[in-house]
């Protein structure tokens, strides 16, 4: 029985290598028209019954957790979007910008000038010396999940916190980390 398989798989090897050569002496080789791809940062809105969703690309993958109020400043064009509505008709203009991992809501004046921040995201690359301390620090301990929020005025977190949960075989523990002004990069 074990004859008659490898020999089956042989004939059957052998037939496809035949149909190969067939297909090759026919040449069979299909031309494509060339075809430009290119990315575009671009803005579309969408007017629904609360106001208007913009959908914003990144340039880069994670560009917007990397630093989302430098984001939503450098893509949000904020003052085309007041001179679209009717004047007098908002006191201020939120805007939120969202991912899967997260979002920031961002609030205007009438004048187009950022007032405040709220930021909240999920499993984000953490920065390079809260990471460095948690390896020295909780050595054999596996970091299962992340948080980060932060709130600030203009365009300066002023707090921020990150949310850690770690395990360790059956043992588990949360951090919550307050990292220093200066250590920050989420702001300006």
């Amino acid at each position: 029985m074990k004859t008659m398989m490898i020999f089956l798989l042989m004939v059957f090897s052998m037939s496809n290598v035949q149909a190969q050569k067939e297909l090759n002496k026919e040449n069979y080789v299909n031309v494509l028209d060339e075809v430009n791809v290119k990315y575009e940062n671009s803005i579309k809105g969408v007017t629904n019954v609360e106001g208007y969703d913009l959908v914003v690309k990144e340039n880069y993958r994670g560009q917007f957790e990397e630093n989302p109020i430098k984001f939503c400043d450098e893509n949000v064009d904020i003052k085309s979007l007041i001179d679209h509505v009717e004047p007098g008709e908002y006191d201020n203009y939120e805007i939120v910008l969202m991912t899967k991992k997260g979002f920031i809501k961002a609030v205007y004046d009438v004048e187009g000038d950022l007032q405040k921040t709220n930021q909240k995201f999920k499993n984000i690359l953490l920065p390079r010396d809260i990471l460095h301390n948690l390896v020295r620090d909780h050595n054999g301990w596996s970091m299962t999940e992340n948080k980060y929020v932060a709130s600030g005025k203009e365009n300066k977190v002023h707090k921020e916190k990150y949310i850690i949960y770690m395990e360790n075989g059956d043992k588990s523990k949360k951090l919550r980390i307050k990292p220093t002004i200066a250590s920050q990069g989420r702001g300006y």
